[in-house]
Order: structure tokens, then C-alpha cells, then sequence
């Protein structure tokens, strides 16, 4: 776990330090004193003897005394060497400045491999290489070579990027917001989001985390860091590499590993991670957060001198999710016609008319302030620049009333320019559009909801290992019994069928199994086999089924002549008017993910599905349900039968459980699942399970 050592060391050593103004060496070491450092600097140079007032030594050997941390900016070819002698001298901590790793190519990739080996014999926790560095504002330390020291609050940041951190450091100075812990990882050899996340947490100096990632580090850890933060303070994350051309970007950038995202977004709603879409959400949504008490019961007011953006706005909060609207009772309605103008309309939004002046708003500000039940959690401040607008006294009686539970929005330009600056002085978050307000506090709204879901007690299907375990062989290939076997020992049960090596043995199955069966091919080449025509529905008759099983072997030879063919087995045909399916990978940063959805069109047209990380409880299972956009069907629509979605919720744990159960299981698609009515279950008709060859036995 990492130490406040880290952030508040008592000695730091500057190794590729320089007497040289353009030099990053020379930053580094002007940067420590300029923010007041309380520590101890070592400069390490073997040409010099003395940068900005500091005696150089040659090596870090020759420092006669304990070094907490170390900044290596030396060319990257040396650093492993380096890193050697910090391990000599016992240091536990080390930040690697230095750029020309895994992110320019297989040379790169050697010497990260190389500075990783050293740090694991040594011990050494090392940040980077190719990043910018270390600031703790709290501490006094910018240990890094950005110009700009913010100023101390509450936010911390990790970025993934030395440029977005500098632009984030520039916004936070134009808008006086202040951070407690600034980091950026670099390409994380070592130290990553997770260590940092885990050490926010329980940080007393920090009360909003932020970042920018462009790939995630060791997904399931992630999740348990990002959980145990998000139970005490908000996270907002900006991911970048949503597209594949922006993840091809990301790995050039900082050799970060191409993600699923539809697997990262489901996997941060699951740990109550805020995910913002732009930099800009990612700022606005800090500030807020930063400087907003969590609401109550999510409810919003709206007060405005201007028609128009309050309707804009009113829309705006009718389509979130978790912002709801403040309804004024008729006490408040009573004092607030008593104090405010005669012909204003009291109402929510609360209109006070164009000729509003700064004292409209103080008569508001105190009414609301005098009341102890029935207020707003949130207020809107919207403002126009008309020709009674007082605006700077509008803002000055904005922060005399400041209460943490105000957001302004200024509709217009440099009419508001000294407003702005009297509100940032003031910490007081302003916006330039109601929809971005709107977008803000809604995340905080959410991040109230998600603060208040109660534990569960979690019911998770547990297959019967065992029984698995004999049925999976050594080479990965299943027959249809044996599938039907793994699955229905994981709750999924499989239409009755049986394998057929000859016509004969065909005929005689349909007959015990009774008309109408299905055929298809059993092979461990043929995957696709509706493609391939080597499937045959609906057959009722002896002659039927002669035909149909000459036609598959037909067709089997034709289309695969090169394909195992170990039989055709034959189905029970099941008909039913709703069908599902299930699935289920394995992501290489997140592990075995399920997916559920209404079968046919409803998946490949409208795209109706839901994803969730395993393992998956029955109670997490009906949620998925629920969130599908078909989920009405299941429940009778219009006075249709309704479905067994009990059975549906433990199908979807369950094959949670046997990915968990057996890491060799690459894939699984059960496919179609016909659906019986309310208590009479479920029957999955097709299903394949692919394995990893890596991993088989």
C-alpha cells in the first residue's frame, strides 16, 4: 500500500538534475524550491557542482544521508542502471521522468521490461516512466516539471497524460480551483490508478477524485479500489479510447492496452465511477462536486430573470435520470409572494421577471435561508444581461448568501466577465449554458443515488463443479449431450436430444423423443452451422427426417469437407412466441462478462441487450432484466401470457458461475432460449462453449 512518504517526503534526490535553464533537470529542482519544498534536495550530476544554491553530487551513492524519493531524468537508456543504484541506496520510492519506453517500439518495450525487473528486486515503487511527475499542493511539492503550482483544496487528479494534466493545472489556476494530490502515471510499470485510488480513499485532504485514463490496469482491482473510493467520495473518470482508431491512438501514446468499452462503461456504473464524455464535463463536473453538498432528495429549484432559459432548462431536467424538480409548498409560495414582487408568479421555475434587480434575488436568498424544511437542495441561478440587470451586485449578494447549494449560469458574454471573477474568488460554480448546469448536478444527483442503495443480500447460482469438471475434456471439444450436461448443471436446461451416428439411430431418437425434432450436425469444426445448412427445423415425419438428415450430410461434406463429423443430433422442437439469448466472454482487463437479451431482431436490430461483469447474483440477474427496452414483453404486454423470469435471472447467474468456475471458458452462446410461461421455466435449444487452448489441460 502506498505510504504518505510519498507525498510528503523528507528528502528527495533529483537524478539528471541540471544547471541548464531549458533542461527538464533544471525544472525539476527550481520547480521544489519555487514551492517552498520543506525537505532536503539532492541534485545529481556527475559535471556539475552546484544548481540554483544546491550542491551536486555525481552520484546518488555519494549523498551522506537517507533519500525518501527520487526523480530520475536521465536518457532512457540509462535508466535501468539508474534504478539499480536507487535500489543500492534503499530507496522506496522513485518517479521516472524520462520518456522512450514501451511507447516507442519493441527497443522501448525491452528497457521498460528492464526498469520493471529492477524495481520488483529492489522493492521499489516507481511512477512513470514517460510522465510528468508528482504536485500535493497540501505538502508543497511539485515534484514535477509543470510551471504551474495550484493551489491547495480538495480535488485530487491521476492522469494518464502529461497534457492533459497540464491543461488541467492551467483551467484549475483561471478558475481558482485548487487540488490536494496531482499525479501523472505515465506508462505505469509499476504504480498505477489502483494504488492511487485505494490511498485517495482514505485520505483525509481529499474529497472529490478526477482522472483521465486511457487504458485500465488489471480490471478486477480496479473495481475493488474504485468501489471501496466511491463508497466514501465521488469519482468522475474521463476514458478516453472509445473508438478503435482513438484506441490505436491511446496505445501509441502511452502502450495502452485496447478495451471493450461497452465492457468499461458497465464496469464503471457497477463501481459508481461518474464517467464524463469530454474535458470539459470533466472540469465542470470537478467544480462542482468540489464545491456542492450532496443533495438530499435530488430536488431542484430554477430562478431566473429570463423566460426563455428557464423553459430551456426545465427541459433539460425533465430528461434526467436523477434530478427531479423542487415542487414549492403552498407556506413558501405564501412568504415568497410576500416578500417578492406582486407580479411575479410563484412557481418552480421561479420567473423574477426581466427587470429583476440584485435586490429581487437578496429577497429570495433570505426567505429560502430563513426556512428549515421544505427548500431546495439545489438552486439554479440563471441570468440575462437586461437593462435593469445589476450583475457584479447580483453576484456579490450571490456569495453574501452562499450555501453550497447554488450553481449560476450567465447566459452572454463580457457583460459577466467581473460577475465570473467575484463568483471563482468565491468558489461558487458558474457555467456558460443551462444544459451543462443541468448535465453537473444531475452526476451529483446520481452520485446521491448511488450513495444510497442499500446491500442486498446476494444470491449467486453455484453450479455443480464436479459434475462439470467430468464432462470437460482435455481437447475442449463437447458433444451436445455434454453440453447439455455443463449447462444444466448451471441451471440452463437444453431441449432433449440424442446423437445419432446412422439414419436408423436418427429415426429411432425422433420417435422416443416425439415429432416435431430439429437436426444438426454435431462437429467441433462447424460453429456456424444455420450458415452452413447444416440444420433442419421443424421435422414431423419419418420421411421428413430422412431427408433431412441425407441433406445435412450433404451439406456438411460440401460446405466443411474438412470438418470431424461425429454425428447429427436431434432436438425436441420447443415453440414459443418470445426467445432469449445468453452469452458470455472473457475480457482481457475486466475478466467473464455476461450478456442478456431478447433473441431474433431484438439483439441484431435493436441492439436490445444488457451486460455485467460476473459474477452475476440472481438479484443483479432480474436487474438486467428490468433494463432491457423488450422487458414489457416479458411481463404480459397487453395481456399476453407473462414469462418465467426467475428462471431467466438464475439461467444468466448461473452461467456466471460456470465462467467464473472454469477460466479455461473462452466463450459460451446459448442461443435461442425459448421462454415457457410464469413458473414453467425455460429451454435453451442451441449453445456452444469455445475454449482457450492456452489453458486446456
Amino acid at each position: 500500500m502506498l505510504g504518505n512518504d510519498f507525498f510528503k517526503p523528507r528528502s528527495i534526490a533529483v537524478i539528471g538534475a541540471s544547471a541548464n535553464p531549458t533542461k527538464i533537470g533544471f525544472s525539476l529542482v527550481k520547480n521544489l524550491l519555487d514551492g517552498k519544498f520543506e525537505g532536503r534536495i539532492y541534485p545529481v550530476n556527475f559535471d556539475e557542482t552546484n544548481i540554483l544554491g544546491l550542491k551536486c553530487y555525481p552520484k546518488i551513492s555519494y549523498i551522506p544521508t537517507e533519500v525518501n524519493l527520487a526523480i530520475i531524468s536521465t536518457p532512457a537508456i540509462t535508466v535501468p542502471a539508474v534504478l539499480e543504484q536507487c535500489g543500492q541506496r534503499k530507496i522506496k520510492y522513485v518517479i521516472i521522468i524520462s520518456a522512450g519506453f514501451a511507447e516507442v517500439g519493441q527497443a522501448g518495450k525491452d528497457l521498460q521490461l528492464a526498469i520493471k525487473q529492477v524495481a520488483e528486486k529492489y522493492k521499489i515503487r516507481v511512477l512513470g516512466p514517460n510522465c510528468l511527475g508528482v504536485i500535493s499542493p497540501i505538502n508543497r511539492l511539485n515534484a514535477s516539471f509543470s510551471l504551474n503550482m495550484p493551489v491547495k483544496k480538495n480535488i485530487a487528479v491521476i492522469s494518464q497524460s502529461g497534457a492533459i494534466c497540464t491543461a488541467i493545472l492551467d483551467w484549475a489556476n483561471k478558475k481558482g480551483v485548487g487540488f490536494s494530490h496531482f499525479v501523472s502515471l505515465g506508462n505505469k510499470v509499476d504504480l498505477s490508478e489502483n494504488d492511487f485510488l485505494e490511498y485517495f480513499a482514505n485520505d483525509p485532504n481529499t474529497e472529490v477524485v478526477i482522472g483521465y485514463l486511457e487504458s485500465i490496469s488489471d480490471g478486477p482491482n480496479f473495481l475493488k479500489s474504485a468501489r471501496e473510493l466511491t463508497k466514501k467520495k465521488p469519482f468522475i473518470l474521463l476514458k478516453s479510447g472509445r473508438s478503435k482508431e482513438g484506441q490505436k491512438a491511446a496505445s501509441s501514446h502511452t502502450a495502452a492496452l485496447a478495451e471493450d468499452d461497452l465492457v468499461v462503461t458497465e464496469a464503471m456504473q457497477e463501481a459508481g465511477v461518474i464517467r464524463a464524455d469530454n474535458l470539459e464535463d470533466l472540469f465542470e463536473w470537478s467544480m462542482t462536486f468540489s464545491e456542492i453538498v450532496l443533495p438530499i432528495n435530488n430536488k431542484a429549484m430554477v430562478i431566473t430573470n429570463a423566460g426563455g432559459p428557464a423553459v430551456m432548462t426545465t427541459d433539460e431536467i425533465a430528461n434526467r435520470h436523477h434530478l427531479k424538480f423542487f415542487e414549492v409548498s403552498k407556506k413558501l409560495e405564501t412568504q415568497l409572494s410576500t416578500n417578492l414582487d406582486k407580479k411575479i408568479t410563484i412557481n418552480n421555475p421561479l420567473d423574477l421577471l426581466g427587470d429583476a434587480t440584485s435586490k429581487e434575488f437578496e429577497n429570495f436568498f433570505k426567505t429560502i435561508q430563513t426556512r428549515k424544511e421544505a427548500v431546495p437542495d439545489i438552486k439554479i441561478i440563471l441570468l440575462t444581461p437586461q437593462s435593469n440587470t445589476d450583475i457584479e451586485k447580483i453576484a456579490k449578494k450571490i456569495v453574501e448568501y452562499k450555501d453550497n447549494k447554488t450553481v449560476v449560469v450567465f447566459i452572454g458574454g463580457k457583460s459577466f466577465d467581473l460577475a465570473y471573477q467575484i463568483l471563482a474568488e468565491a468558489k461558487i460554480p458558474t457555467f456558460l449554458y443551462p444544459e451543462s448546469a443541468v448535465r453537473a448536478l444531475d452526476q451529483l444527483a446520481r452520485y446521491t443515488d448511488y450513495k444510497k442503495l442499500k446491500q442486498q443480500k446476494i444470491h449467486y447460482v453455484k453450479g455443480i463443479k464436479r459434475a462439470a469438471e467430468r464432462i470437460i475434456k482435455k481437447d475442449g471439444f463437447l458433444t451436445d449431450s455434454d453440453l447439455a450436461k455443463l449447462l444444466a448443471a448451471y441451471q440452463i436446461p437444453m431441449a432433449d436430444s440424442k446423437l445419432a451416428n446412422t439414419l436408423d439411430e436418427a429415426m429411432e431418437a425422433a420417435n422416443r423423443i416425439g415429432y416435431p425434432v430439429v437436426l444438426k450436425v454435431a462437429s467441433p469444426n462447424i460453429l456456424h452451422k444455420t450458415e452452413g445448412r447444416v440444420v433442419k427445423l421443424g421435422i414431423s415425419t419419418d420421411e421428413e427426417l430422412k431427408n433431412g438428415y441425407e441433406e445435412i450430410l450433404s451439406n456438411s461434406k460440401k460446405n466443411f469437407p474438412n470438418a470431424q463429423i461425429a454425428g447429427i443430433t436431434v432436438y425436441r422442437m420447443v415453440r414459443s412466441s418470445v426467445e432469449f439469448a445468453l452469452g458470455a466472454k472473457r475480457d482481457p482487463v475486466f475478466g467473464p462478462i455476461i450478456m442478456f437479451g431478447l433473441g431474433g431482431v431484438y439483439i441484431e436490430v435493436f441492439n436490445d441487450f444488457r451486460i455485467r461483469l460476473a459474477p452475476v447474483s440472481i438479484e443483479e440477474a432480474h436487474e438486467m432484466i428490468k433494463k432491457i427496452k423488450s422487458y414489457e414483453l416479458l411481463l404480459g404486454y397487453r395481456n399476453t401470457q407473462k414469462f418465467d423470469l426467475e428462471a431467466i435471472a438464475k439461467a444468466i447467474s448461473g452461467l456466471s458461475s460456470l465462467m467464473t468456475d472454469f477460466p479455461k471458458i473462452k466463450e459460451v452462446d446459448v442461443n435461442p432460449i425459448r421462454l415457457a410461461k410464469s413458473n414453467g421455466g425455460i429451454l435453451a435449444l442451441d449453445a456452444k462453449v469455445i475454449f482457450d487452448s492456452a489453458k486446456l489441460e
